[in-house]
């Protein structure tokens, strides 16, 4: 696998089939791709739930595209109600409860049918 970064909206990231590129020019390619808004919420929801602070309401919202709890509010009731994820209304950061943090992709993959992935 290679690695990707990302910044404003774009990822880019080595392609996996260095040799023959690395003969002709001598620097590895970049394979980049831009993310919709969408896309862009996903990535910063499951980062946020990867990390015990939680989902940052304000960086979210910076996207684009509106507020976490205007763009995913069914998903965000629903894992609040399941006490999964602790109600981030007041502190403005959304984060899973503590035994959950294992499973930080799996909840994050609920909230994809609600977004805008514009794919």
């Amino acid at each position: 696998g290679s690695t990707a970064s990302h910044c404003a909206g774009l990822r880019w990231r080595e392609t996996a089939r260095l040799e023959p590129h690395l003969e002709e020019v001598g620097e590895p390619p970049l394979e980049r791709e831009e993310l919709s808004v969408g896309q862009r919420q996903l990535e910063a929801i499951f980062l946020g739930l990867r990390q015990v602070r939680g989902i940052d309401a304000a960086a979210f919202a910076a996207i684009g595209g509106g507020d976490l709890a205007e763009v995913v509010p069914r998903t965000l009731r629903e894992l609040v109600e399941e006490e999964v994820l602790e109600d981030g209304t007041e502190t403005a950061r959304w984060r899973l409860a503590p035994r959950y943090l294992l499973l930080a992709d799996a909840v994050a993959e609920r909230f994809a049918g609600e977004l805008d992935l514009g794919c």
